[in-house]
């Protein structure tokens, strides 16, 4: 009985270490492990990548919008039917190779034949009209894929005196109709400036009237002032001549 719980004890102890040796007499050494050898490294050094010289030259490609800050339109005077202008805003120098195709539009439609930095005015312009460019760079390598753009609101246009006076006057009375329109329809109102005692005119008809006499001898630079509901204005430059020799005749100009 003793020797049959020995062999049974051994055999618990070989299963669980797994790693001890048997010996002739039943008992049990420890195995040394192995001893692991391991093979030499070659150590390599980096070598570094040969750098290709640099010769300043880059390959030139299709310009682009890099160095437009902003697209603006100006009128070219202060008559929007003067025409307007397309101002193009560099971050820097700007690059003298690149040129630019202009793309005008008159409330979102396209303006035939307008591809030009100016744009003239056209018949059908309007107050209030909102007027679009798309400025496009171009070189010998090809147009730009993208486009700047710049919008300007069509102001409000000044009347417009259609009328000039007569170059003489005669029996103590001057007299002369201003005539004018405005562009937007806007209603209008007339008024002078500088005018001599006595000489008046109707706001809304534009009828200058003076009766003058001996008295009133001396030269006049008289200012007809057309207005429009919106403040804008024209002006007109009257010069009267009254002669002491003949009170009863005189000149305009």
């Amino acid at each position: 009985m003793t020797s049959a719980l020995k062999y049974l004890l051994i055999i618990t102890l070989v299963l669980l270490s797994g790693c001890k040796g048997e010996n002739g007499d039943g008992s049990v050494t420890d195995q040394p492990a192995p001893e692991l050898t391991e093979e030499p490294v070659m150590e390599t050094e980096d070598v570094p990548e040969e750098e290709s010289p640099d010769t300043g030259y880059s390959e030139p490609s299709v310009p682009s919008l890099a160095d437009i800050k902003a697209v603006k339109i100006h009128m070219l005077s202060d008559d929007p039917r003067e025409g307007f202008r397309a101002e193009i805003v560099y971050n820097g120098v700007p690059d003298e190779s690149t040129s630019f195709i202009y793309e005008w539009k008159q409330n979102g439609s396209d303006l035939t034949g307008a591809s030009e930095e100016k744009l003239e005015w056209r018949e059908g312009f309007k107050k209030g009209d909102a007027i679009t460019v798309a400025v496009t760079p171009y070189s010998d390598l090809g147009r730009g894929v993208m486009s700047a753009e710049g919008s300007f609101k069509i102001p409000n246009s000044p009347p417009v005196i259609t009328s000039e006076p007569g170059t003489s006057f005669e029996e103590g009375r001057f007299s002369y109709i201003v005539e004018a329109l405005d562009p937007d329809g806007d209603p209008i109102d007339f008024s002078l400036k500088n005018a001599p005692r006595g000489m008046t005119i109707e706001p809304a008809a534009g009828l200058i009237i003076w009766e003058y006499g001996e008295k009133d001898a001396g030269d006049y630079k008289v200012i007809v002032i057309v207005t429009d509901s919106e403040g804008a204005e024209s002006r007109q430059e009257l010069t009267l001549s009254i002669h002491p020799q003949d009170s009863a005749a005189g000149d305009a100009e």
